[in-house]
């Protein structure tokens, strides 16, 4: 019995360090970003190198994980999930932080665990319990004084606009994760998430070639701004969305949300 507690502790430790290793991963890549932003890379193109790198890497790692069954009617789902939540959701982010600054992102995007709270319970079609409620309101309260007036009295505008898209982004972010999870469980979510972001990229592709004629999205040379952009594109997010699938196989969704605290 003893060999067996071990066992299970060693499997929560792990889950644990991955927990807060994605929480680091996705943390750091927003000051990241702001830097590559900063480099006469617009949001726009970010968004679709973000995207295409995503996909690619996470069908790459897809090879390796036990494949789903997919029908027509969930890849249709996926498709709206992918346009409507990945795509809308990451231009906005970037625009946001474009027009705001790293912690005040970091921040917004740390109230995500309350905003799934709130889905869930819409989606179970039940009651907050008084001190959700109480701490959901508090929460709010917080969230629109870091929006308007954080680090000051007050915010020029194009601050506040900026905040405003990022929490707008947190809250479609908080909504389709917990929509695809609801489809799967484990590492096979790799295989949910790898459809989604193929369908915004498509779409976000056939968008850019549609208004700006065959051309690629207008990218730095300086070498350091590309190592960030593949950090930023191709390692963050799938990195961090895998070590996610593997804590939340040993974590309650409750505890698993608490370590994304630590991205700000």
């Amino acid at each position: 019995s003893n060999m067996i507690l071990v066992k299970k502790y060693k499997s929560i430790i792990c889950a644990v360090v991955c927990a807060i290793a994605a929480g680091i991963i996705s943390g750091v890549a927003t000051p990241i970003s702001k830097i590559v932003l900063s480099g006469n890379v617009s949001p726009e193109s970010i968004t679709i190198v973000k995207l295409t790198a995503t996909a690619s890497v996470l069908w790459i790692i897809g090879l390796f994980v036990p494949q789903i069954k997919t029908d027509r009617h969930l890849l249709i789902h996926l498709g709206g999930i992918g346009i409507g939540g990945m795509l809308v959701g990451t231009l906005l982010f970037y625009i946001g932080l474009n027009l705001s600054f790293p912690i005040e992102a970091g921040i917004i995007n740390s109230y995500s665990p309350l905003w799934c709270i709130v889905v869930a319970t819409l989606w179970a079609k039940k009651g907050l319990y008084k001190k959700q409620g109480e701490g959901i309101a508090i929460a709010t309260v917080g969230l629109m004084v870091t929006i308007i007036f954080f680090g000051e009295w007050e915010h020029d505008i194009v601050h506040i606009i900026g905040n405003l898209l990022v929490m707008v982004s947190m809250i479609i972010t908080a909504t389709y994760t917990f929509a695809l999870e609801k489809l799967s469980s484990g590492l096979q979510l790799i295989h949910i998430y790898k459809w989604a972001y193929t369908f915004a990229t498509i779409v976000a592709i056939a968008v850019h070639i549609a208004f700006n004629g065959i051309a690629m999205p207008t990218l730095h040379t300086d070498t350091l701004l590309v190592v960030y952009i593949i950090y930023v594109c191709a390692v963050a997010t799938p990195l961090s969305l895998v070590l996610h699938f593997v804590a939340k196989k040993r974590l309650t969704t409750k505890t698993l949300n608490t370590y994304s605290y630590i991205q700000p």
